[in-house]
């Protein structure tokens, strides 16, 4: 079967489905061009070291509670 006669038969839910992750999509990438505007971004770098410093604490406070 063609890609033309499957799309027919899942019919029009399948369809709004693809055009509202689409939407979602838009939306998310213009949230990011916002973020970037007002400067609420962080260099690659940096974000790997904020969430490495929240695993260890994280972890630290994990093993605070096992010891009791």
């Amino acid at each position: 079967m063609d890609l033309r006669g499957y799309l027919d038969r899942l019919g029009d839910d399948h369809r709004l489905e693809r055009e509202r992750i689409h939407l979602l999509l838009i939306d998310d990438a213009q949230r990011g061009l916002a973020d970037i505007e007002a400067g609420r971004t962080c260099g690659a770098d940096a974000a790997i070291a904020q969430l490495q410093q929240r695993r260890a604490a994280a972890t630290a406070g994990q093993a605070a509670n096992i010891r009791g």
